[in-house]
């Protein structure tokens, strides 16, 4: 399992162009797994 603090401090330091990217690939790999599914993000 990551080291869940390192991941923390990570994600405190993102812009918004970097919080922006991540959803992307966050919906994308999302739907990729279960396609019949949908985001609500």
């Amino acid at each position: 399992m990551a080291d869940v603090k390192k991941l923390a401090e990570e994600l405190v330091n993102l812009t918004v162009k970097d919080v922006q990217e991540l959803a992307k690939i966050l919906k994308e790999e999302y739907i990729r797994c279960d396609p019949h599914q949908r985001w609500s993000g």
